[in-house]
């Protein structure tokens, strides 16, 4: 009992002094609170000593807490720089929701020029109201304040990208995974970066990198998918879609994508499987149908064919259209369900349009998917021709079907 008053009254009255000499030291009058508490416990013991009682475990803890503990967290926060008035304003700032938030974290800044909280938080605040330069600028003194800031790393890299400056974003976003490559963000963003810049052989690198620390994120592999079609490296696109899908089961595009591969592979039945799982999605399920009913005519089924055109047309009448400009359905064209004159005319009227009211729920694609979708298709279209002849079959029994009923209607009359 008399030793721990003793070691409490030793510890008290050292943090006191420490308190104290902060509040002469600094000039900063918050100390005077925690002064303030800290004197309420001691007093406290006092209180117990001279009256000679015993106070409950949970008054001891309080007054523990009050003289001790408290000063003690503050000399531990103060050594990694840190301070008081600091957090007090910091803290006061999170809870203040008002438009004032600025002024106080200026007023942290003024007292405080290296604070890394209040340069993060400013930051924050300039990002919020669209000054993209002064919240860079901030972000680099959080940065320049604390080194293994790798958000502010990456929130500079995100607002230089978003002001143009590509080749300094990709530069931040090299040195921030040369610190840290498992900073996946920071993958992904330079990873699009150079993707857009047609980079695509670096653009792979970035995400190989990537997938040693995420080896099985859908949207890396995915994605890597996409960047080997630009690459005309339709194998490797293959190998990444079908990773991508077996993780993540709602990958529509990606089945989409593969029935696309297996078209110019020739390979008609693994196409037709990727097509059909690719119809349970809403982004390219009208187009799925009609590569669904292209296979079936170069497989000779008419009837199925028709059906897939039908519910390709019944989704995009505009389908039906495009059927007069492909080859292969001349023989069944006119069996295909034409869409009503108003239906014809209201989508003709907006081809050109942006469709303002999309189906609720529905699913629309990224520009580079669909910049990959018509890769694929132009691709398709010169390698089909080569490969797929029963086109040209087909065609070419259509004429002398015509010929041999032309020949007879000659017969006919002849011996009339």
């Amino acid at each position: 009992m008399i030793i721990e008053k003793l070691i409490f009254n030793i510890l008290s009255f050292v943090l006191l002094g420490y308190v104290f000499w902060k509040l002469i030291s600094k000039n900063d009058t918050n100390y005077v609170y925690v002064l303030i508490i800290q004197a309420i416990g001691i007093v406290l013991n006092f209180i117990e000593i001279l009256a000679s009682i015993e106070y409950s475990i949970f008054l001891k803890i309080i007054m523990y807490i009050i003289s001790i503990i408290i000063p003690l967290i503050l000399m531990i926060l103060e050594n990694k720089y840190l301070n008081i008035t600091e957090m007090i304003m910091v803290v006061k700032c999170k809870l203040n929701k008002s438009t004032d938030n600025k002024d106080v974290i200026l007023q942290v800044l003024d007292k405080y020029p290296n604070s890394y909280t209040a340069h993060k938080k400013l930051a924050q605040i300039y990002e919020n109201e669209g000054d993209k330069e002064s919240a860079m600028d901030e972000y680099i003194r959080a940065v320049d304040a604390k080194s293994n800031d790798y958000d502010s790393y990456y929130k500079i890299a995100v607002l230089l990208n978003e002001m143009d400056r590509k080749q300094e974003a990709i530069t931040m976003l090299n040195k921030l995974l040369k610190s840290n490559g498992s900073y996946y963000k920071a993958s992904r963003l330079l990873g699009e970066i150079l993707y857009e810049q047609e980079a695509y052989k670096e653009a792979i690198n970035v995400y190989r990198s990537a997938l040693n620390y995420n080896p099985n994120d859908y949207d890396l592999l995915y994605n890597m998918g996409i960047i080997y079609t630009m690459m005309n490296d339709f194998q490797n696109a293959k190998i990444c879609y079908e990773k991508a899908a077996t993780i993540n089961h709602l990958l529509y595009n990606a089945y989409y994508n593969l029935g696309q591969i297996n078209l110019i592979f020739n390979d008609l039945q693994e196409a037709k499987q990727y097509f059909l799982k690719s119809t349970q999605g809403s982004e390219n399920e009208k187009d799925a149908y009609y590569h669904l009913a292209l296979i079936e005519m170069i497989m000779g089924n008419k009837e199925k064919a028709i059906q897939f055109l039908n519910e390709a047309v019944k989704m995009d009448e505009k389908i039906y259209n495009d059927i007069f400009h492909e080859p292969i359905f001349i023989t069944i064209r006119n069996q295909v369900i034409k869409p009503s004159i108003r239906q014809y005319k209201n989508v003709m009227e907006n081809s050109n349009e942006d469709n303002e009211h999309k189906n609720e729920g529905s699913i629309e694609l990224s520009d580079k998917e669909i910049k990959a979708n018509k890769h694929l298709d132009h691709t398709y279209s010169i390698i089909g021709n080569l490969n797929n002849i029963d086109t040209k079959i087909i065609m070419n029994k259509e004429n002398k079907e015509k010929e041999v009923e032309l020949d007879m209607n000659n017969i006919q009359k002849e011996r009339e």
